[in-house]
């Protein structure tokens, strides 16, 4: 029978045992675990009438190659509000037209991700109400328009391998009420201009490992859409300045912009500022391309509160963050930067986060955060930083400040002006210096120290 769970919300239920399904599948909560038991079919689904909200049937990592009919057996005695059935990572080639025959209008989430299908599933006609289906790692050759009309009146979210598709799947615009669009693998250089014609309610779009040399101008149709992501594209035109899209009006909705991963070894400042196309963008990474200097970002204007830009070739913390005063976030992780300038980061007093990990810097000078009124956490892990920049005694009340793995050399001379600090801030954390002091026999961690300062120095 199903219960009601006391140490958990009211509207969670629990499965009570027996189970509904044998070993070596077992029951958690509200979920049913078949991860990685080597089986080769679905197993035989045993439900007791009951009502719950959610439920996850999870059978991923196992070597099922087919669905039959009515694969989840009697699931309909189970009247949840929603239903998850995760597949993923099988090897799945045939589903049976009546496979999801039993689940009757329940709202469902489907992953078949990493299986071995070459076309849409006929039983996905039987699925009244699927709301997000997982596609990715398949060999889909066409989409049937047919079965897209009918799951297209409630799908929110598709995740699709297209790179076997020999032309632009015209059938998208039959998802109309479509939030979520993932494409992976796009074997076209560019798509049609019309190609997301129809899927106006489209929030976010991702679009990884593409052929893709820009971001194509088809996003321009797309007025609600909110993040996009253009990620891991190997054929990107790096001598175009229409890497961004170029649209008749500026795409106002856009608030998140991320291009990591695309080789990418300039930016044109164009797409980003107050009047270029994403106006209203607030988040923008560029991690992990070849950028090695950002100065034609200087003369721009930014509104961004997210900057990620690790994993580059930048030498200097790019003085574009001038202009950026609402920004909240910094991420410089993985350059060759070596110094932080005191006029840099003049201008954001608004900055809570500053991560620098894995940069050959050693030095930063000491009212470099000067200005930086609102900054709470610095990451300076595996730098050549010898001693806590003095810097730090222009931070507010409380800090984190981790310094792991870079080589601080704790003496009661190059940390003194931290005796300005109460040591009541440390030992109750408020103000928190993580890593370790590397002239410290036995190990002794920078917080210790700093604590014990005024006892050892005197």
């Amino acid at each position: 029978m199903w219960t009601l769970a006391l140490l958990i919300p009211v509207y969670c239920f629990i499965l009570e045992e027996p189970c509904p399904v044998d070993a070596p599948c077992r029951c958690y909560g509200t979920k049913i675990d078949c991860i990685g038991k080597r089986i080769t079919v679905i197993p035989e689904f045993n439900f007791t009438p009951a009502f719950h909200r959610e439920l996850y049937i999870d059978i991923r990592k196992n070597a099922i190659t087919s669905l039959g009919a009515h694969a989840l057996g009697n699931i309909a005695e189970v009247h949840n509000e929603h239903l998850t059935v995760d597949l993923n990572d099988n090897k799945i080639s045939y589903i049976d037209e009546h496979a999801f025959e039993t689940i009757g209008n329940t709202s469902v989430s489907l992953y078949l991700s990493n299986n071995n299908l070459s076309s849409l599933p006929k039983a996905l006609m039987h699925l009244a109400n699927l709301k997000e289906l997982q596609l990715l790692g398949n060999t889909i050759m066409y989409l049937d328009d047919a079965i897209m009309t009918v799951i297209g009146s409630s799908l929110t979210s598709l995740w699709l391998d297209a790179g076997s598709l020999a032309i632009w799947p015209r059938s998208l615009a039959r998802l109309t009420i479509l939030s979520e669009l993932v494409l992976e693998h796009l074997p076209f250089t560019s798509i049609p201009a019309t190609a997301f014609d129809g899927l106006y309610l489209i929030e976010r779009l991702e679009i990884y490992h593409s052929n893709l040399r820009t971001i194509p101008d088809a996003i321009c149709s797309l007025d609600n859409l909110q993040i996009l992501h253009f990620e891991h594209n190997d054929n990107v035109d790096l001598n175009s300045n229409r890497f961004t899209p170029h649209c008749s009006e500026p795409m106002k909705t856009v608030n998140g912009l991320y291009l990591s991963y695309n080789h990418l070894t300039d930016f044109y400042p164009y797409a980003v500022t107050k009047n270029g196309t994403f106006p209203g963008l607030r988040t923008l990474s560029l991690s992990n391309n070849n950028l090695y200097d950002l100065s034609d970002l200087r003369e721009s204007t930014f509104q961004l509160y997210y900057l990620y830009l690790s994993n580059n070739r930048l030498s200097n913390i790019p003085m574009a963050v001038v202009h950026m005063p609402e920004l909240l976030t910094l991420i410089l992780s993985g350059n060759v930067i070596t110094e932080v300038d005191d006029t840099t980061l003049s201008g954001l007093q608004n900055l809570r986060q500053l991560t620098m990990i894995d940069v050959p810097i050693d030095n930063i000078h000491p009212h470099a955060f000067s200005t930086s009124y609102s900054l709470k956490t610095l990451h300076l892990e595996n730098t050549n930083l010898t001693s806590i920049p003095a810097a730090v005694m222009h931070l507010g009340d409380s800090f984190n400040a981790d310094f792991s793995g870079s080589p601080i050399t704790c003496t009661c001379q190059n940390l003194a002006f931290l005796r300005e600090f109460p040591v009541a801030d440390f030992v109750d954390n408020k103000k928190r210096f993580r890593g370790n002091c590397v002239n410290a026999d036995p190990v002794k961690s920078i917080q210790e120290f700093v604590i014990g300062m005024p006892e050892l120095c005197g």
